[in-house]
């Protein structure tokens, strides 16, 4: 029992159970899809996890579409995010997508402006913060959809109310696994192995076609853009100043417009390589600025990342000897 999550006189299944309880509780709600479909992945820049989430009614009854009407399910990305992922995310209807500057502090903070929102860095921080208010008109719902179940009453007859409780209760049941105080690995991968699970039991009874079923199917969603990191070592790291998403430099000016060319350049050369990109910011530990670029092959994303640390060197003070590769 988790202290102070209980609604005195009301039992909502899946409302405080951890870890293998969760899948107990969401295999015996029944076979209907849920509402919220969280698709956490594993790979971006160094191959360390990062969450992903969207928003799906996958077909839902009227009951079911309307439990979450009016919120806004969000996710807040960082710079360093695959381009890939950031691509995926944006053809997802109903999703709003935020970025934040580098840093747990800063991306929980953006996050924090949403009803529901999954946030992460490339890095492997990350949850899922669902708000309060969200969290009270759930257990409302689930109150209330109890009720009709047990009278037989409720718009669109048993099955829509059946197929709304349910969804409820996996979304309680997702408030009490992930850790919405720190980016938790362990109760991370749970959610991961639960959902997955649960996709893998009811894709092929709901008709949904999003082929969450099975990890090859998951991590198949989208590809990751090839990239390549490295950094730069300068006199003055706080020479160089970016916005607040940190995707662009705004000092020194010509080097922003230096970057912009690299860009463009490197975007005619690979014919359609929408994801060419790259951007620069000085680290937050250490007095070197630290480079990122993407393109569409690993050779053309070094050669970008080269030409970046370069133009970093002449236009930001870079000490030493003007780079010569970007590769370790």
């Amino acid at each position: 029992h988790v202290p102070g999550e209980h609604v005195p006189g009301e039992h909502v299944p899946g409302e405080h159970v951890l870890g293998e309880h969760v899948l107990d509780v969401w295999r015996q709600a029944n076979s209907a899809a849920s509402i919220v479909r969280i698709n956490p992945r594993t790979k971006s820049p160094g191959g360390i996890g990062g969450w992903q989430a969207f928003y799906a009614s996958g077909g839902a009854s009227a009951p079911e579409a309307g439990l979450l009407a009016g919120l806004r399910l969000a996710v807040v990305q960082t710079a360093y995010a695959n381009g890939g992922s950031t691509a995926y995310l944006k053809q997802i209807p109903g999703l709003t997508l935020d970025f934040a500057k580098t840093g747990v502090k800063f991306v929980h903070q953006v996050a924090e402006r949403y009803p529901i929102a999954c946030y992460f860095e490339a890095n492997g921080h990350g949850t899922v913060l669902i708000k309060g208010h969200v969290v009270d008109a759930l257990r409302m719902a689930a109150k209330t959809l109890e009720a009709e179940a047990a009278s037989g009453s409720g718009s669109g007859g048993a099955v829509a109310v059946l197929r709304a409780r349910v969804a409820v209760r996996r979304l309680l049941a997702l408030h009490q696994l992930v850790n919405q105080a720190v980016g938790d690995a362990l109760s991370d991968m749970l959610a991961v192995e639960a959902i997955l699970s649960l996709r893998g039991e009811t894709d092929s009874d709901s008709g949904s076609g999003l082929g969450l079923g099975g990890v090859v199917e998951w991590d198949a969603l989208y590809g990751d853009l090839p990239s390549r990191q490295a950094k730069l070592p300068v006199a003055d790291r706080a020479a160089i100043r970016c916005n607040a998403d940190e995707t662009r430099a705004v000092a020194p000016e010509a080097l922003q417009a230096a970057l912009d060319a690299l860009v463009a350049a490197g975007a005619l050369v690979a014919a359609g390589a929408e994801g060419t990109r790259c951007f620069v910011r000085p680290s937050g530990t250490e007095d070197v600025v630290r480079v990122y670029a993407e393109a569409a092959t690993q050779a053309e994303a070094d050669a970008l990342a080269l030409e970046a640390l370069k133009a970093t060197y002449d236009h930001a003070g870079g000490i030493g000897d003007r780079p010569t590769t970007a590769t370790p």
